[in-house]
């Protein structure tokens, strides 16, 4: 049980708490929506951060940083939650019909990596292009197409402009063909 002066700074840290929550749930809400993209993710994702927030407040060392500290956790809860929605939206693409040969219905295409991924001598030689990427090239063909967000998801994961992310897919896209082919021609 409480004492009295336990209670009245209950109560003042409870005031404090409603207050710090009125001042960000706005700009928290935003956030979330701009990294989400879906309202009501981003209603859950606001929920959770402030949950998270008020129950560490006291690991927090400087309380004048609050606002920046709410927007980390802010875009951590986002990125996990996008997280469990891109392993919930990933399915598998087989190439192959029941007999174990490949579908009639498919155009291999070097882009689709489960084709890619089907040889290993193939898919070390595309792992090695890709390490020859700057490490924001590398981030953004990992979420792209092994993680399967979308030019939208991931731009607003990397805090960069659709247009830029659309580019440098198209130029990696571009040197990986260039190499692909040069293997496939000296392999086969």
């Amino acid at each position: 049980m409480l004492k009295r002066n336990d209670k009245e700074q209950y109560f003042k840290d409870f005031d404090a708490i409603e207050i710090l929550f009125e001042q960000n749930y706005e700009r928290v809400y935003r956030k979330a929506l701009s990294i989400l993209l879906d309202s009501e993710l981003a209603k859950d994702a606001t929920q959770e951060t402030f949950v998270r927030a008020f129950s560490k407040l006291d690991t927090l060392q400087d309380k004048s940083k609050f606002t920046s500290w709410i927007y980390t956790i802010t875009a951590n809860v986002c990125f996990r939650m996008l997280s469990q929605k891109i392993e919930s939206r990933k399915k598998k693409l087989s190439i192959y019909n029941n007999d174990g040969d490949f579908r009639d219905d498919l155009l291999i295409d070097f882009n689709i990596p489960e084709y890619i991924y089907e040889d290993n001598e193939l898919r070390e030689y595309l792992k090695a292009c890709i390490n020859e990427f700057d490490e924001d090239t590398r981030q953004i063909i990992n979420l792209k197409y092994y993680n399967d967000l979308t030019i939208q998801e991931i731009a607003a994961c990397l805090d960069m402009k659709e247009g830029t992310i659309k580019s440098r897919i198209h130029r990696a896209k571009e040197k990986v063909a260039e190499k692909l082919k040069l293997f496939m021609d000296l392999k086969g």
